[in-house]
């Protein structure tokens, strides 16, 4: 009796792993597709330089 309960823990400790490693995987496969669809970051030119804010205030 002993060694059959033993068999069905160590085969639920098994399955319990399986399971971890295939969500792991697929959470690194989402991972890494969402990361493929975002477009890299570029920095764009301002529209407002500082030139033009201290020239504006200059001006006044």
């Amino acid at each position: 009796m002993r060694l059959s309960i033993s068999a069905l823990y160590e085969e639920e400790i098994r399955k319990n792993r399986e399971e971890e490693k295939k969500k792991r995987l697929a959470q690194k496969a989402s991972d890494e597709n969402r990361n493929k669809q975002q477009p890299a970051f570029h920095e764009e030119e301002p529209s407002v330089t500082i030139g033009d804010v201290l020239k504006d205030f200059l001006n006044r």
